[in-house]
């Protein structure tokens, strides 16, 4: 499967198809994403997700 945008991957789910991973929308405060990513080791907000 071709990797996709994020616009790409919500308009592809909205027509009922797969796409390469499940879309999701994070709306946590800055100072909250780097305590989880401080948590659970990640390097940047896309190795948290």
């Amino acid at each position: 499967m071709v990797k996709m945008n994020s616009r790409e991957r919500v308009l592809l789910t909205f027509e009922h198809n797969e796409p390469d991973r499940v879309p999701l929308w994070y709306g946590a405060s800055d100072a909250l994403t780097h305590k989880i990513m401080k948590a659970y080791y990640a390097s940047d907000e896309e190795e948290l997700m």
